[in-house]
């Protein structure tokens, strides 16, 4: 902070002039109405140009006062020249540019969780800030509204996403161009109940359940891109905020006409409202988080220069009375990602996007008085560069990472409080050095046909292994209310550092997916989907009896997903998610091929929200699913020596918890003529107080269990406050 702080005070005498007689060329891209992120706008007799932030903002200045030709042009949509744009002395000169489609295709930017228009890059949903705070019972988080998606499963009451029969680690987490390590808070006992983003500094969500291009890599699941706002650069402003979770707050303040500074903080408040309403203290359990969050941008002409500091940190502490879990259990984590980001327009058609990073996490567990430890460090520093070539129908990208990766780990969990029984003895560290390139080109073929395709190569010097992932997305456009899909894509993961430490001979992790779908307009309001998909898995890791990593692991998962949407402009806005799926896995210490640890045969999601009024809008989100399955203990042995019963281990994962569901309501009132606009709103979690099963209590002889359960009937009320 005190580095950045220092080069935004060295950069003003670089500004030229005093803010009150600089002249600038500012204004939004829209389409639709909406506004198109990453669009270029360009000065050509000056050479120098912006690219739209994610609210389709630009600026381009200081200039001289003249008469300039202004040039927009996006993927996608016709170029757009703007003539004769006269600036005077002390003038800022403000336009509105929307671009219009320059193929015939069905229109609509992405205002739901579900696009109507198949991006070819396999782009499955787009969330905006004011939908991640609107969603009924999802504490304005980002992963709990993407649960409501098909093909999204949790392990409950919890935020981590188990996406197409993937793991939670499985998902690439990019935020402002960093990748995130581990984006949970209490990440612990199938937890992760919220995640460490304020959705106040989020501007929009790219969510991918599948098929993502080539630029995206080191990972077989899904992608998130989370890209934050940019502070405000007219006036000092902020916000305010309490929620079901947590309170936070917000400033922003302009620190000249080019640079501009965002700062938020936030901190559950658990502790004192579980405290105060008894939830809970039978184990005394009051968990507490708070996180910072900050980014800084500066424009340079053609360039914009980001900084971003994200810190969180945690603690839970318990007391337990419980078989098998008696005394105190303490974990605490912290969380650092600091990076830079350079974004800058070279050309007209050239622009580039380079980002340099350090994360590092700490998190310490310590089970049941010192009887289970889960202690894990980890660092990565790493460099990306991304350039895209706009050049007619096409849009090209390419770019390498560089990163090196540091782990430090050590489980000690015995049988009676591993997860499944399967107990984890290890302690390993390590260093790893990984590269990788890809090529990925956007193509509108015809007017009725886009394309992308790419391929990817990731190198791990460790192992010295070479992995090539070939991807493609097809959207064909027969007529304008309906469209079909097809993609085919290789994934892959490299083992992390302590892996490769254990073993060095371990190849990466390896997906290969195909999807088919079809996208259907059945009126002028109402958009369907369905996408049928097989997903199979390679050199999934496994664990020998002396602890060591292997390679032996496989899986598959195969299902399909229907989703039906339904908007009316503003006023009514609602979504139904069906999902199919069987995922299956041999990995860890799975002898043969298992149902996967979070599968859920069957998941559907419906969400309202209903506006009749600009004061009120009212939320209802029902999500139910089958129950994940888990080893169940067929009694127990008593060891006289130890004095404690052992479990007789059943069947691996062939018992299902009880299905999961449960209703959510929100009910908001706006206030827009107070101060910036004032929302209250009131809040019901788990409405009809559903026992939804996080896991299991096993008696002192494993001879019969008792549920354990995260959210009980929660009411909350709320407000969000713009100053």
């Amino acid at each position: 902070m005190v580095i950045t702080v220092l080069f935004i005070t060295n950069l003003y005498p670089l500004s030229g002039q005093d803010a009150a007689t600089e002249n600038y060329i500012v204004g939004t891209v829209l389409n639709d109405g909406e506004p198109l992120p990453g669009a270029q706008v360009w000065i050509a007799k000056l050479d120098i140009g912006d690219i739209t932030d994610e609210r389709g903002d630009f600026q381009l200045g200081p200039l001289e006062a003249g008469e300039y030709e202004v040039t927009v042009s996006f993927i996608g949509y016709e170029k757009k020249i703007i003539s004769q744009v006269v600036i005077r002395e002390s003038e800022r000169v403000s336009l509105s540019v929307d671009l219009v489609p320059s193929v015939i295709n069905m229109t609509g930017i992405m205002v739901s969780p579900k696009t109507e228009k198949f991006n070819p890059e396999g782009v499955t949903a787009h969330l905006s800030t004011r939908m991640i705070k609107e969603a009924p019972g999802a504490a304005q988080d980002i992963f709990l509204v993407l649960q409501t998606l098909p093909g999204v499963s949790s392990g409950g009451d919890d935020s981590k996403l188990f996406v197409r029969g993937g793991r939670a680690d499985e998902n690439l987490v990019i935020y402002d161009g960093m990748v995130i390590r581990n984006p949970f808070h209490f990440d612990i006992v199938g937890g992760g109940f919220y995640t460490v983003f304020n959705s106040s500094m989020v501007e929009n969500v790219d969510f991918y359940s599948g098929g993502y291009p080539a630029r995206f890599g080191d990972r077989l699941s899904a992608v998130m891109v989370i890209e934050n706002r940019e502070g405000n650069r007219e006036h000092l402003s902020g916000e305010f905020s309490l929620s079901m979770s947590d309170i936070k707050g917000l400033i922003e303040m302009p620190l000249s006409p080019s640079v501009s500074s965002i700062f938020s903080v936030r901190r559950s408040y658990f502790d004192i409202l579980l405290g105060g309403t008894g939830f809970g203290t039978e184990y005394d359990l009051l968990p507490y988080f708070y996180d910072i969050n900050s980014k800084t941008d500066i424009r340079i002409n053609n360039h914009r220069l980001s900084f971003n500091v994200l810190y969180s940190q945690e603690k839970l502490s318990g007391e337990f009375d419980e078989p098998h879990w008696v005394g105190t259990h303490d974990w605490s984590s912290e969380n650092w990602t600091v990076g830079m980001r350079l974004r800058s327009l070279i050309s007209p058609s050239i622009s580039s996007d380079l980002n340099v990073y350090w994360s590092y996490v700490n998190s310490l567990a310590n089970h049941a008085d010192r009887a289970g430890l889960e202690d894990t460090r980890g660092s990565e520093i790493a460099i990306k560069e991304n350039i895209t070539f706009l050049k007619k129908n096409h849009e090209l990208r390419t770019g390498f990472w560089f990163v090196i990766d540091q782990s430090d780990i050590e489980i000690n969990l015995p049988i009676d409080l591993a997860y499944n029984f399967e107990a984890m003895y290890f302690k390993a560290n390590g260093s790893a050095t990984k590269l990788a390139a890809y090529l990925d080109d956007t193509w509108e073929v015809r007017p009725w046909l886009s394309l992308n395709y790419g391929i990817r190569s990731d190198y791990i010097i460790p192992s010295s292994e070479l992995v090539i992932s070939p991807r493609m997305n097809l959207v064909i456009t027969p007529m304008d209310k309906l469209q079909l899909t097809a993609n085919y894509g290789v994934y892959s993961q490299a083992p992390p550092a302590y892996e490769l430490e254990n073993n060095s001979t371990l190849q990466s992790r390896e997906s290969k997916a195909v999807g088919l779908g079809l996208n259907i307009r059945l009126s002028e309001s109402v958009t369907g989907n369905l996408e049928i998909y097989k997903k199979n898995f390679f050199n999934l890791m496994s664990i020998d009896s002396m602890g060591n990593f292997q390679n032996n692991g496989y899986g598959n998962v195969a299902g399909y997903e229907l989703y039906l949407q339904k908007k009316s402009g503003e006023s009514f806005i609602g979504w139904l998610s069906y999902t199919y799926s069987i995922a299956k896995r041999k990995e860890g210490f799975a002898k043969k091929l298992d149902l996967f640890n979070y599968d859920r045969t069957h998941m559907l999601t419906g969400v309202i929200q209903f506006r009749p009024s600009e004061k009120w809008k009212l939320g209802i989100k029902f999500r139910y699913a089958t129950g994940v399955p888990y080893t169940p203990a067929n009694g127990g042995i008593y060891n006289s020596q130890l004095d404690k019963y052992f479990p007789i281990v059943g069947e691996r994962n062939s018992v299902r918890y009880k299905p999961y569901h449960r209703l959510d309501i929100r009910i908001a009132r706006f206030f827009p003529d107070v101060l910036n606009g004032l929302v209250v709103y009131i809040e019901t979690v788990n409405t009809y107080n559903r026992q939804n099963v996080a896991y299991l209590i096993w008696s002192d002889d494993f001879s019969s269990s008792k549920s354990f359960s995260i959210f009980p009937f929660l009411p909350i009320l709320g407000v969000d406050l713009s100053l």
